[in-house]
């Protein structure tokens, strides 16, 4: 699994720069919490979570391994370049792969393939490829 960038310990940030930064978030939450509730709410006032999360369904698509090796790479971030170059295949193999996947999921693109794929537990945030496919 790729590590996230570490900050490094010495960061030099002025105290306004830090408040600006903290103030700035602080206002961007309070945005989303009011749009959220206002997007729970029904006609007669009260809060109901309108969107019903489909339940994961597994075994229900066969995604081959090299699929699902490009389904986690993508996952992880990569472009079709990088991840060809991880699983030592062309870039328009990886394109082929991304073609079959997404019907496969009923997805629309790369995101959407992303989201159903943890969704339905076809991926998890702690798959490990193998080394030699992952990189070294």
């Amino acid at each position: 699994m790729v590590q996230p960038p570490v900050a490094p310990d010495n960061i030099n940030m002025s105290p306004e720069d830090s408040d600006r930064i903290l103030a700035a978030y602080q206002n961007h939450a309070s945005k989303f919490a009011a749009i959220a509730a206002r997007r729970n709410r029904t006609a007669d006032g009260e809060s109901a979570r309108r969107l019903q999360l489909v339940p994961p369904r597994t075994g229900e698509v066969d995604l081959t391994a090299r699929e699902l090796q490009v389904l986690t790479l993508i996952a992880d971030g990569l472009d079709n370049r990088e991840i060809g170059a991880r699983l030592f295949i062309a870039e328009d193999t990886v394109k082929s792969h991304v073609r079959s996947i997404l019907p496969k999921f009923g997805a629309r693109n790369r995101a959407h393939a992303i989201a159903i794929g943890f969704r339905r537990r076809v991926i998890d945030a702690e798959i490990a490829l193998e080394p030699p496919l992952y990189g070294i």
